[in-house]
């Protein structure tokens, strides 16, 4: 009689824990089910990690392209300058002399070398740490402005167990 009073008692128990815990389950999952999750999406900190990145990537990649662009500089000045001065003469007073053609070549490679260097210079004395700054602060208020309005409340449906959906809200802050 006792052992099976003891089954009994221990049955019960065990029905009674997990119906109490089923039931506790079934309430979570309703109240998931019906409030939905919300998310909470940092925009600033995002924006920050971002911004460093696009300046760490202009950093790393501003080398290269101020090197293409040294690269075409001799090409770039001989084709302006091909024919730019046409004819040379020197006038002083009422008297007018021609320059020879050999020495309006010369005069043009000249001024081409000299506008090569100018280049150069411009390229060398050219501070992009500002450029680059710039970008990532643009990059950053993009982010926080654009990313802010598109999110403001997104809401989803994410599919559960047993095809029941979850509303998820997103939210920026």
């Amino acid at each position: 009689m006792r052992k099976r009073r003891f089954r009994h008692g221990f049955l019960v128990g065990l029905v009674t824990g997990v119906g109490l815990c089923l039931l506790v389950l079934g309430a979570a999952g309703l109240v998931l089910v019906r409030r939905g999750i919300t998310v909470q999406v940092d925009l600033s900190g995002l924006a920050t990690v971002l911004a460093d990145k696009i300046r760490e990537e202009a950093n790393a990649e501003i080398p290269a392209v101020m090197a293409e662009a040294r690269s075409h500089v001799p090409e770039q000045v001989a084709e302006e300058m091909r024919g730019a001065i046409g004819s040379a003469s020197v006038s002083i007073g009422d008297l007018s002399v021609s320059l020879p053609d050999d020495m309006v070549t010369d005069l043009e490679k000249r001024l081409a070398a000299l506008v090569e260097e100018s280049v150069y210079g411009v390229f060398e004395t050219m501070d992009l740490t500002g450029v680059v700054d710039d970008l990532a602060e643009r990059a950053y208020g993009m982010i926080t402005t654009g990313l802010a309005a598109e999110i403001r409340e997104l809401g989803l449906s994410v599919r559960g167990p047993l095809n029941l959906s979850v509303p998820v809200t997103v939210k920026a802050r």
